[in-house]
């Protein structure tokens, strides 16, 4: 069973990556360059992180999605835990 503990942990982390994608993006749909748009990508995190789950992403299709959060969150950052990253061959 999941802890009140827990479910507030996930919605303070999926809360600070919703902040940091407002923040950085554009939009969440269409092309909004110079501003990557992210909108399904981002969706699936989300969901994984407020579930408790992780989501697969290859590399090779989501690699500039990859890149972006790379860009925003360190590697030992908590969002990295719902994402597991699939390559070519796997």
């Amino acid at each position: 069973m999941t802890t009140l503990q827990e479910c507030g942990a996930r919605v303070t982390l999926a809360t600070a990556v919703f902040d940091v994608a407002v923040d950085n993006t554009a939009s969440f749909e269409g092309d909004a360059a110079p501003y990557p748009t992210f909108g399904a990508d981002l969706a699936y995190l989300l969901g994984a992180i407020v579930k408790g789950e992780a989501f697969e992403l290859w590399t090779v299709e989501h690699g500039e999605f990859l890149a972006w959060l790379g860009e925003h969150f360190s590697d030992d950052h908590p969002v990295w835990g719902s994402i597991v990253r699939l390559t070519e061959g796997v």
